[in-house]
Protein backbone atom coordinates (compact mmCIF):
# COMPACT_ATOMS: atom_id res chain seq x y z
CA UNK A 1 0.00 0.00 0.00
CA UNK A 2 1.27 3.45 -0.95
CA UNK A 3 -1.11 6.06 0.48
CA UNK A 4 1.44 8.73 -0.46
CA UNK A 5 0.61 8.06 -4.12
CA UNK A 6 -3.14 8.55 -3.70
CA UNK A 7 -3.10 12.25 -4.75
CA UNK A 8 -1.18 11.33 -7.92
CA UNK A 9 -3.52 8.44 -8.69
CA UNK A 10 -6.53 10.70 -8.21
CA UNK A 11 -4.99 13.27 -10.56
CA UNK A 12 -4.32 10.60 -13.18
CA UNK A 13 -7.90 9.37 -12.91
CA UNK A 14 -9.11 12.93 -13.41
CA UNK A 15 -6.84 13.21 -16.46
CA UNK A 16 -8.43 10.10 -17.89
CA UNK A 17 -11.90 11.54 -17.41
CA UNK A 18 -11.15 14.87 -19.08
CA UNK A 19 -8.82 13.59 -21.83
CA UNK A 20 -11.61 12.54 -24.18
CA UNK A 21 -13.37 15.91 -23.93
CA UNK A 22 -10.05 17.65 -24.59
CA UNK A 23 -9.59 15.64 -27.78
CA UNK A 24 -13.13 16.51 -28.84
CA UNK A 25 -12.37 20.19 -28.27
CA UNK A 26 -9.33 19.82 -30.52
CA UNK A 27 -11.56 18.28 -33.17
CA UNK A 28 -13.95 21.23 -32.95
CA UNK A 29 -11.13 23.75 -33.17
CA UNK A 30 -9.65 21.95 -36.16
CA UNK A 31 -13.03 21.90 -37.89
CA UNK A 32 -13.43 25.59 -37.16
CA UNK A 33 -10.04 26.24 -38.73
CA UNK A 34 -10.97 24.18 -41.78
CA UNK A 35 -14.36 25.83 -42.22
CA UNK A 36 -13.57 29.43 -41.26
CA UNK A 37 -9.99 29.74 -42.44
CA UNK A 38 -6.61 30.66 -41.09
CA UNK A 39 -7.98 33.21 -38.63
CA UNK A 40 -8.89 30.19 -36.48
CA UNK A 41 -5.52 28.42 -36.72
CA UNK A 42 -3.96 30.12 -33.70
CA UNK A 43 -6.69 28.88 -31.32
CA UNK A 44 -6.05 25.34 -32.55
CA UNK A 45 -2.27 25.65 -32.20
CA UNK A 46 -2.54 27.03 -28.67
CA UNK A 47 -4.91 24.23 -27.61
CA UNK A 48 -2.70 21.55 -29.18
CA UNK A 49 0.33 22.86 -27.29
CA UNK A 50 -1.71 22.81 -24.06
CA UNK A 51 -2.90 19.27 -24.73
CA UNK A 52 0.59 17.99 -25.57
CA UNK A 53 1.94 19.45 -22.32
CA UNK A 54 -0.95 17.87 -20.39
CA UNK A 55 -0.42 14.49 -22.05
CA UNK A 56 3.35 14.45 -21.57
CA UNK A 57 2.99 15.38 -17.89
CA UNK A 58 0.44 12.62 -17.46
CA UNK A 59 2.77 10.03 -19.01
CA UNK A 60 5.74 11.36 -17.02
CA UNK A 61 3.79 10.99 -13.77
CA UNK A 62 2.92 7.40 -14.63
CA UNK A 63 6.47 6.51 -15.65
CA UNK A 64 8.33 8.31 -12.86
CA UNK A 65 6.04 7.67 -9.90
CA UNK A 66 3.36 5.05 -10.49
CA UNK A 67 5.13 2.36 -12.52
CA UNK A 68 8.23 2.16 -10.27
CA UNK A 69 5.98 1.83 -7.22
CA UNK A 70 3.95 -0.86 -8.98
CA UNK A 71 7.12 -2.73 -9.95
CA UNK A 72 8.15 -2.81 -6.30
CA UNK A 73 4.74 -3.79 -4.96
CA UNK A 74 3.23 -6.26 -7.44
CA UNK A 75 3.99 -9.94 -7.81
CA UNK A 76 4.53 -11.69 -11.15
CA UNK A 77 1.02 -13.14 -10.88
CA UNK A 78 -0.46 -9.67 -10.36
CA UNK A 79 1.50 -8.35 -13.38
CA UNK A 80 0.12 -11.20 -15.48
CA UNK A 81 -3.41 -10.35 -14.41
CA UNK A 82 -2.83 -6.69 -15.25
CA UNK A 83 -1.40 -7.57 -18.66
CA UNK A 84 -4.48 -9.66 -19.41
CA UNK A 85 -6.84 -6.89 -18.29
CA UNK A 86 -5.07 -4.17 -20.28
CA UNK A 87 -5.03 -6.29 -23.42
CA UNK A 88 -8.75 -5.51 -23.77
CA UNK A 89 -8.73 -1.83 -22.76
CA UNK A 90 -8.40 1.29 -24.85
CA UNK A 91 -6.18 4.26 -24.13
CA UNK A 92 -8.12 6.02 -21.35
CA UNK A 93 -7.13 9.44 -22.62
CA UNK A 94 -8.64 8.95 -26.06
CA UNK A 95 -11.38 6.45 -25.39
CA UNK A 96 -12.31 3.62 -27.70
CA UNK A 97 -12.86 5.58 -30.90
CA UNK A 98 -9.49 4.97 -32.55
CA UNK A 99 -11.02 5.53 -36.00
CA UNK A 100 -11.97 9.07 -34.97
CA UNK A 101 -8.49 9.60 -33.56
CA UNK A 102 -6.93 8.40 -36.82
CA UNK A 103 -9.15 10.79 -38.80
CA UNK A 104 -8.23 13.65 -36.48
CA UNK A 105 -4.53 12.82 -36.81
CA UNK A 106 -4.79 12.78 -40.61
CA UNK A 107 -6.52 16.18 -40.56
CA UNK A 108 -3.86 17.65 -38.28
CA UNK A 109 -1.10 16.36 -40.52
CA UNK A 110 -2.80 17.87 -43.58
CA UNK A 111 -2.70 21.27 -41.89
Amino acid sequence: ARPDLLPLIERLESDHLCGESEVRELQHLLLSWEMLGDARSEAFRVRVAKYVAFYLEHIRTEEVHILPAAEDALSEQEWSELDAAFAFNEDPLIGGDTAAMNRLFARVVRH
